[in-house]
């Protein structure tokens, strides 16, 4: 399968997988229920991976596009399009990387450090919702190499 096509389909498991991720967590909290939190951390670490897949199909795809550009039926303002979402991908990946990282080290404080789980938890929350904000922010800028019609926002007066 083509790169571009595999980045298509797996561009919004970090997004979707966060804001999933938020219930079993918000969830978990407010009852005191260590199991349910468990799953949440879990379901933020799954999401999180899936920016590894992510990142290098995207990757692949820019340089097929770099390569030959003349093989993708985009238009002439693409690239610049292409390089800025290419440059916010890469900042907030490290968000992402994060995220996973520090939910690995609260999965393992559930176990080892049970008192502990409820303040793990909460900053856990806090990096999906900063996760999910960057995620839209990300998609946005994807959305635009393909669609020219989100590249500029429209003002009232035009679009009467």
């Amino acid at each position: 399968m083509l790169p571009e096509k595999i980045h298509v389909a797996l561009n919004h498991l970090p997004l979707i997988g966060f804001a999933l991720a938020l219930i079993p967590l918000l969830w978990g909290v407010v009852s005191k229920h260590l199991k349910l939190t468990q799953c949440g951390i879990l379901l933020v670490i799954v999401s999180g991976v899936s920016t590894g897949l992510i990142m290098g199909s995207g990757e692949e795809a820019g340089e097929r596009y770099r390569d030959d550009p003349d093989a993708f039926s985009l238009d002439s303002a693409a690239r610049e399009v292409i390089e800025e979402h290419d440059e916010i991908a890469h900042q907030g990946s490290k968000l992402f990387y994060a995220t996973t990282g520090l939910g690995v080290v609260a999965f393992a404080l559930t176990f080892f450090k049970p008192v502990w789980y409820r303040y793990s938890t909460g900053v856990m929350i806090l990096l999906c919702i900063s996760s999910i904000i960057l995620a839209v922010i990300i998609a946005d800028s994807g959305g635009k190499i393909r669609r020219p019609d989100f590249r500029e926002e429209k003002t009232q007066t035009e679009s009467l």
